[in-house]
């Protein structure tokens, strides 16, 4: 190699990377929000309209900086087949993607209903069948931090790493805005719980010896046990008696439910047969063979279970067992117990 190629070479070699990382900026500033301006446009998307015309209407009205950049970015980007007709809210100050995520959503408020009683994935899939956000998206979105003061602070541990929020997404019907994002959702039904459970009753929940926190992971155990808002209270206090005394367990058959998870066969998250396998199971959240609470809340409590768990009824029972419609019989003694289950043919 000649001297004259040689000392050539560095410039060739630094004018490709000044070409590539000014092409990396220039992308960056293309797909960027074109303006700071968050005043609302009304834009229409008629059904069968191309991605090249829905890219010159945002250019024109100045939504995007460059129509041939993003017809780029939905097709590298998978939006491609996804972007929807009708009539948007939009704003000059949203970045490419988030527009695009706007489009891909559709137009229409839906009002959702979350049980009580609900585990994170079982609202996961409503939001899902209700074409809001898909399943895995509002799972992923669970997984990332929230900054409400009531929620744990868990150091790890979790069976998943969405069970952080479990028990918090507060059970209520909500009417969900049109392209609402999964974080989105979640923030409402966090927000939702820091009013309906309020200061005055965390401070209360301290009156019997638990954190806010335990107090929601006795609830959701009340929540599950199925019984009746008149025997929620009666059914909380023997729970913490049984918590608060040595050599007692909790032996909750609902956390078993949970540990062993969504059943194929009948499609729920909550199976009704339990075996005496399923009974051993080898989970932190199995309170027949462990001591103490679960490691989370098993489901989302609603007020009437928190209410109870907070200001609990004491007896002198220790057992209890539900029949086949739903009325709670009580009893002091295992033999009382072992009674009542026989009497009532409970499995």
């Amino acid at each position: 190699m000649s001297l004259k190629k040689f000392l050539a070479l560095p410039v060739v070699l630094g004018a490709i990377f000044a070409l590539s990382v000014g092409a990396i900026l220039g992308f960056r500033y293309l797909v960027s929000a074109p303006s700071s301006d968050s005043s609302p446009i009304s834009l229409s998307i008629t059904q069968g309209q191309s991605v090249s015309q829905i890219a010159n209407t945002l250019e024109k009205e100045g939504l995007i900086r460059s129509a041939l950049v993003y017809r780029i970015f939905v097709r590298l980007s998978g939006f491609e087949s996804k972007l929807q007709a009708g009539t948007f809210k939009l704003a000059r100050d949203l970045p490419m993607k988030d527009l695009t995520y706007r489009l891909s959503r559709g137009t229409t408020d839906q009002t959702i209903t979350t049980l009580e009683g609900w585990r994170l994935e079982e609202i996961a899939e409503l939001l899902e069948k209700k074409q809001i956000v898909t399943k895995d998206e509002f799972l992923e979105a669970a997984t990332k931090k929230f900054s409400y003061d009531f929620l744990p602070n868990y150091s790890g541990g979790l069976d998943r790493p969405y069970r952080k929020l479990e028990g918090y997404l507060f059970p209520d019907t909500y009417q969900i805005a049109a392209q609402s994002s999964a974080e989105t959702i979640i923030n409402t039904m966090l927000k939702n719980f820091s009013v309906r459970v309020t200061s005055a009753m965390r401070s209360d929940a301290g009156k019997n010896k638990l954190t806010l926190d335990e107090t929601i992971r006795l609830a959701s155990i009340v929540e599950r046990e199925g019984a009746k808002d008149a025997d929620r209270a009666l059914v909380a206090g023997i729970l913490i008696k049984r918590l608060q005394t040595p050599g007692w367990k909790i032996e909750s058959d609902v956390t078993v439910q949970f540990a062993l998870g969504y059943e194929a066969k009948n499609k729920t998250w909550w199976r009704k047969d339990i075996t005496s396998d399923d009974l051993n199971i080898d989970s932190a959240y199995n309170t027949r063979k462990n001591g103490g609470l679960p490691p989370t809340p098993i489901a989302s409590p609603g007020l009437s279970s928190i209410k109870a768990t907070i200001y609990p009824k004491a007896s002198d029972y220790w057992f209890y067992v539900a029949d086949s419609v739903g009325v709670t019989h009580y009893a002091r003694t295992i033999d009382e117990h072992t009674a009542n289950i026989q009497k009532y043919n409970v499995h």
